[in-house]
């Protein structure tokens, strides 16, 4: 459980540093940088999913 809670830490961490790169920027091509955050997001939240269900067995 330690271990869980230490990767889901590190997870928020990393999320909110995404946030914090995209304050007080302006992209030239909103709809690029939106889909690339996304995915990022996406893949973020599989690899969640992906340890939730290895912990839960």
């Amino acid at each position: 459980m330690r271990k869980l809670n230490k990767y889901t830490s590190h997870i928020a961490f990393h999320l909110y540093q995404m946030y914090q790169e995209t304050i007080g920027k302006k992209d030239e091509e909103v709809d690029t940088a939106d889909a690339a955050r996304r995915a990022e997001v996406r893949r973020v939240a599989l690899t969640m999913i992906k340890l939730m269900g290895v912990a839960e067995k």
